[in-house]
């Protein structure tokens, strides 16, 4: 009989799985987080399953609770590409101050990440513009610099709208 219910238990995580793929496929997020869900059920230690539905709250405008479902992740396994989803999660909901030191570690790890780079940038200088005594790039704006004209050199994509910035800062 146990073997017997596992087997369905593996069937109901490849079904719901596959369900979810289809759900987020045609832009059906919150179903897809459900069928997900349905899957952590019998196999609650699922990371793929786990990272799939974060990805689909952060785009269904349920940030916080995709960084809560990634940190409990974390506590199982931890990894770069997991630190990077929680940043992106945090940052989405507005913990900025919490975003960017994921965003930096992120960074040292590899410098050519152009899309953490970026988003460090938005969220530090928000911080930085907005004159706010507790972010470390009101206390070291010259680290902001590094970053914008490192994000510039590497052409990233939005690099005009970085330059813009790196104007502003180069004048004060």
């Amino acid at each position: 009989a146990a073997t017997l219910i596992g087997a369905a238990g593996g069937i109901l995580v490849v079904v719901a799985i596959r369900v979810g793929g289809c759900e987020a496929a045609l832009g059906g997020d919150r179903q897809a987080v459900g069928a997900w869900r349905t899957a952590l059920i019998p196999e609650p230690e699922a990371p793929l399953v786990r990272r799939l539905a974060a990805d689909a709250l952060v785009r269904g405008d349920e940030p916080g609770e995709a960084a809560t479902l990634l940190d409990e992740e974390r506590q199982r396994r931890p990894g770069p590409d997991l630190e990077r989803r929680r940043a992106l999660a945090l940052a989405q909901a507005g913990r900025a101050t919490d975003a960017l030191p994921l965003l930096e570690a992120v960074l040292e790890k590899d410098p050519a990440d152009l899309a953490a780079l970026y988003l460090v940038l938005r969220l530090a200088f928000d911080e930085y513009a907005r004159g706010e005594g507790e972010s470390p790039f009101a206390r070291d704006p010259e680290r902001l610099e590094r970053y914008a004209r490192s994000y510039v050199a590497a052409k990233g994509p939005q690099q005009e709208v970085v330059a813009r910035w790196l104007r502003f800062l180069e004048k004060r």
